[in-house]
């Protein structure tokens, strides 16, 4: 039925649209717009019918057990088993379709960090920064620029060897033997 009316839309679509002061490519690229409103319309028409089966059949049972519960026979028993498979078939059609909803964008984003995880890293930045520097003067430093001279400045001689006599100063050789 879908499929027919898909047919009829996608036909009449191009009998209008297909003239020869139009380009093509537009043609072609505006009936993909026209499909997308036809299957929003369709699950759109779908999800209200089965929300309105769903409300029906919850009175029904609701109205059943409420006014039927002392005299309780099999044929009004049978029908609540049936009210109640019929709810519960569309509970799992629902949790079906978030499922394959789930699993569709796990498999398109992948590896990808998601809104949570970049909430999360900014957070841990924001912890690890660094928001003063103390001087040796006793001064505190806050211009981020400033900071980084002055740990680049205080690690470059904390590892300048060369100046330091009490070590022994390897030489190329020795170094390129290492390795």
């Amino acid at each position: 039925m879908f499929s027919k009316t898909l047919s009829e839309v996608l036909y009449s679509y191009f009998q209008i649209n297909d003239t020869p002061d139009v380009h093509p490519t537009t043609v072609w690229q505006a009936h993909k717009v026209v499909i997308q409103g036809l299957i929003i319309s369709r699950a759109s028409y779908l999800k209200k019918k089965t929300q309105q089966e769903h409300l029906h059949l919850l009175r029904t049972l609701r109205d059943t057990t409420t006014a039927n519960i002392p005299n309780l026979t099999p044929q009004l028993a049978q029908v609540l088993q049936d009210t109640t498979t019929r709810i519960n078939n569309i509970a799992l059609s629902k949790t079906t379709h978030i499922l394959h909803k789930l699993k569709q964008k796990t498999y398109s984003q992948g590896n990808k960090a998601g809104k949570h995880l970049a909430t999360l890293l900014r957070q841990k930045q924001s912890s690890t920064k660094i928001p003063y520097l103390l001087t040796p003067k006793g001064s505190k430093i806050h211009n981020p620029q400033d900071i980084n001279d002055t740990m680049a400045t205080y690690y470059h001689t904390l590892y300048k060897l060369k100046d330091n006599p009490s070590l022994h100063q390897r030489t190329p050789q020795e170094i390129q033997d290492f390795l």
